[in-house]
């Protein structure tokens, strides 16, 4: 485990454990591609796992409703939203029995429950964020089928200045509202220095504006390097590298060290069996597969993903160079 740094330590906003080491084979597998070029990877936002082969409960994550932005900027409102996203994202992942995946943006509950059901999901989280003085949150589990709401935590105050803090908060309410799935070893954890967390909302933030992810990679592989353990930037580094044309055998690597960080979170092994398939290698994706198959039994992209691989397209399989 890398000493923190001499700019300040990294900050551990987590529900307590250290990282889970990966299984070697999985690295292995990655090590083993050494493939010339990838034109698109294509980010899976599903996440999370469950213990038995039970539907899992699927949870939308609305974008935070803006009402009113007060004295704050338009790049401070985004900036903040894209901290309660990530928030929602990170504390929902790895939960016993319960996935997430990403919602449209909706103006009222029941707009976003219709959303949610047409998702095929369970119900959505919703955030409403008011920053008069101070700013302050209001959190929701709305049910998808009849718009009612099943959990409401009263507006909180948040510190507009402090992502960390504003993380961490959000994250103790959603341990609150989701307690039923208590979260697994190995899934997500934010360990990252504050400067180094903001410069990450900052690309998260420009990834909705900019048509250059390459410029972006090297920005987040920055961050990556300061901040070694931060789950996220892998992942995203990943997506960005693979939209800018990087070699499949860079994208692997980055996904690998993902999966070593946080085992319990599936993207890793989701993002990485398309490019596999992608480039011949089949033996090496139906590994995933059944590695998935087995942390996450019911995980709804096991149909999807099996199928990419007997699908005429897919290329035949290759001698490892």
């Amino acid at each position: 485990m890398e000493a923190s740094r001499a700019n300040g330590p990294e900050s551990d906003l987590s529900e307590a454990s250290d990282p889970v080491k990966a299984p070697p084979p999985l690295q292995a597998i990655f090590a083993a591609v050494t493939l010339a070029a990838l034109a698109t990877l294509i980010l899976l936002p599903v996440l999370g796992g469950q213990a038995g082969r039970r539907d899992p409960f699927l949870v939308a994550i609305a974008p935070p409703r803006i009402d009113p932005p007060g004295d704050l900027s338009d790049r401070d409102v985004q900036m903040l939203s894209a901290t309660l996203l990530d928030a929602a994202e990170r504390h929902l992942s790895g939960r016993t029995g319960l996935l997430w995946l990403s919602a449209d943006a909706t103006s009222d509950d029941r707009s976003a429950a219709r959303s949610a059901q047409e998702a095929g999901a369970d119900e959505v989280l919703v955030s409403t964020l008011s920053c008069g003085d101070p700013c302050r949150i209001t959190l929701r589990r709305i049910r998808a089928v009849d718009g009612s709401t099943t959990w409401h935590r009263p507006s909180f105050r948040l510190d507009a200045e402090d992502p960390l803090q504003v993380e961490r908060d959000v994250g103790k309410q959603i341990a609150v509202a989701y307690l039923k799935f208590p979260r697994r070893d190995g899934a997500p954890r934010l360990y990252a220095r504050v400067e180094d967390y903001r410069r990450y909302l900052e690309i998260r933030r420009q990834l909705e504006v900019t048509p250059m992810p390459g410029d972006l990679a090297d920005a987040m592989a920055a961050v990556r390097k300061e901040s070694p353990r931060f789950f996220s930037t892998y992942l995203l580094e990943a997506g960005l590298r693979g939209r800018a044309g990087a070699d499949a055998a860079t994208v692997l690597s980055l996904l690998s060290e993902a999966h070593r960080i946080a085992p319990a979170d599936p993207r890793p092994l989701t993002e990485a069996v398309p490019l596999l398939v992608q480039f011949g290698r089949n033996v090496e994706a139906r590994d995933l597969i059944n590695d998935l198959e087995s942390l996450y039994p019911a995980h709804p992209q096991l149909p999807e993903l099996r199928a990419q691989i007997f699908q005429p397209s897919a290329r035949s399989e290759r001698s490892p160079p």
